[in-house]
């Protein structure tokens, strides 16, 4: 055999050796609390993850063992670490079968078993969740529950998440209490009218957990508002049907503020044009010298001072043009990061050199 092939070899079986090393340790520690609590042990593994960062998935993890552990019928187990491909790989599995997840139920001396997926992207998260029953070897849900949330907010899509997870151990036990700025104001969730402001806030109680949206009406005046519903924790909202916003609300309603950009195009604007006084006494100076040197005698004095001068005058020139076309550009990306759809008409002045001395190019873009 190839020394490449025992590397190989070696890693594979110590791999296995870690892992079912872990599976023995939890197993024992596991093995009393199933005996000493009433209720199915369940078992949640580590979802699998991409582009989610340390502090989002722990928390999340930390959620979903806590909504295991409170639930009635259900004794959670000792949370775990290693990923389900470890732990499968430790029984000798390489994909989730129902005769694999019973084997690894098996040695934890579980019943059930919580694992699912969470990815992310610029927009929001996937969510992917599987609850196995170990006894049967079937889902236990009708279908894997697979949701996308989009959300410019960690938080809200955390919150998102962890609703999911609870629906499936406390269902429908969500309470919303919904008052209006305005009387009489109709209040629609998830699409259905279910009540008027006419005689205080509407309370709704036996809520799905998770997402929902509200909508406030006041004749032709409205605003929807997104809310996540969690278990134990009765919200309240208060809408503006006034406000017209959709979505979530986050600190008011204001559009884009471009006051970078447009800080940035002034300081540009004030640069390349100073820059263009100081080219206009360049080449003033250098017509003085040309002057010059057409005397005779030729004054060197003089004419050092000029030239001394136009040196001065070139630099500054040169110096603020370089200011103006930065600040420019600079202007163009903030109008674009703060939120502007197209950029603004922008003017530019560039210099160049020529055998003769020094110009500038005038141009734009609108």
């Amino acid at each position: 055999m190839r020394r490449g092939s025992w590397s190989t070899v070696g890693r594979s079986v110590g791999r296995a050796l870690v892992a079912a090393a872990c599976l023995m340790a939890i197993a024992v520690v596991a093995a009393p609390q199933q005996a000493d609590a009433q209720g199915r042990p369940i078992l949640v593994v580590p979802f699998e993850r991409d582009n989610i960062d340390d502090l989002f998935f722990s928390t999340l993890m930390k959620r979903a063992h806590q909504s295991a552990s409170g639930a009635q019928g259900y004794v959670s187990l000792d949370p775990v670490d290693n990923s389900m491909e470890d732990m499968l790989f430790a029984v000798g599995c390489a994909e989730s079968s129902s005769e694999c997840l019973q084997m690894l139920a098996e040695s934890f001396s579980a019943e059930v078993i919580l694992h699912g997926k969470v990815w992310g992207n610029e927009r929001g998260i996937y969510l992917e969740l599987h609850l196995f029953d170990a006894q049967l070897g079937n889902e236990i849900l009708d279908q894997p529950i697979q949701k996308s949330f989009e959300s410019a907010e960690k938080e809200m899509l955390l919150q998102m998440a962890i609703g999911e997870i609870q629906q499936i151990f406390y269902p429908f036990t969500g309470e919303l209490t919904i008052a209006s700025t305005e009387p009489a104001t109709t209040i629609i969730f998830d699409g259905a009218e279910v009540g008027n402001t006419s005689n205080g806030p509407v309370k709704l109680t036996g809520l799905k957990l998770g997402e929902h949206t509200v909508t406030a009406q006041k004749g032709e005046d409205e605003t929807t508002q997104t809310v996540v519903v969690l278990h134990d924790k009765p919200e309240s909202i208060t809408l503006d049907p006034g406000a017209n916003s959709v979505g979530p609300i986050v600190g008011g309603n204001e559009g884009p503020s471009h006051t970078g950009s447009y800080i940035a195009f002034g300081v540009g604007g004030a640069s390349l044009i100073t820059g263009a006084i100081f080219s206009v006494l360049v080449n003033a100076e250098n017509a003085e010298v040309e002057r010059l040197a057409e005397l005779d005698p030729v004054p060197s004095s003089e004419a050092n001072s000029a030239l001394k001068s136009g040196d001065q005058l070139q630099a500054l020139q040169f110096v603020f043009y370089t200011v103006g076309a930065v600040a420019v550009g600079a202007g163009a990306v903030l109008y674009f990061m703060e939120g502007g759809e197209e950029a603004p008409a922008v003017g530019y002045i560039a210099p160049f050199l020529t055998p003769d001395g020094v110009g500038a190019s005038v141009g734009g873009s609108f």
